[in-house]
């Protein structure tokens, strides 16, 4: 399993999400998801990927 945190900024929250390795398109995909969800004009911004053993296994993005 992947975990994922999304430190969301504006809000001071953190979010952690948990799914099958299916390594960046699922990454992707759950930026676009996540960016489609928010309110208003709020984009994901500033996405950095950490890899360990080619699993990815921190995701940090933060919204504005």
């Amino acid at each position: 399993m992947l975990k994922i945190k999304l430190y969301q900024v504006w809000k001071r929250a953190n979010i952690e999400i948990h799914f099958t390795k299916k390594g960046l398109r699922d990454m992707l995909r759950m930026k676009d998801m996540l960016e489609k969800n928010n309110q208003s004009r709020q984009k994901i911004i500033g996405i950095s990927l950490t890899f360990l053993h080619s699993q990815a296994v921190s995701f940090q993005g933060s919204v504005r």
